[in-house]
């Protein structure tokens, strides 16, 4: 009963933040994907790494997901944009950084719960 309970969470947390994430911001000095591919300047990628940074601070004050948590570098974040840009070369930054935050966001709620429902199972056990 617990796992169908947790499982349940889960879907309506994955269902819930979609919404969250794409609501109208204002954004300025957005890179399109075509910049990106064509150049990654540091002045672009100091943009992503910001707007990533910007959407984490507000995601682990609000509801505690902190989705950058196991990315280990820039490099990943950088290589993940640029395989988007280039599979979506009429978006822009923001629209792949949200895409790229969703993802993030999406495995760390599942990872936390099914290691909350391992620890109960365990708990049950003893």
């Amino acid at each position: 009963m617990k796992i169908k309970k947790a499982l349940v969470l889960l879907l309506l947390t994955v269902c819930l933040i979609k919404p969250a994430l794409s609501a109208p911001v204002s954004l300025f000095g957005v890179p399109d994907c075509g910049q990106w591919v064509n150049r990654k300047s540091a002045p672009d990628q100091a943009w992503l790494l910001g707007f990533l940074g910007g959407l984490n601070w507000a995601s682990v004050n609000k509801d505690g997901a902190n989705a950058l948590k196991n990315v280990n570098s820039a490099d990943q974040i950088f290589v993940w944009m640029t395989n988007y840009c280039q599979k979506n070369p009429m978006s822009s930054l923001s629209e792949g950084g949200f895409v790229l935050f969703q993802e993030l966001v999406i495995k760390e709620v599942i990872k936390d719960t099914f290691d909350k429902v391992r620890k109960d199972l365990e708990n049950e056990k003893k």
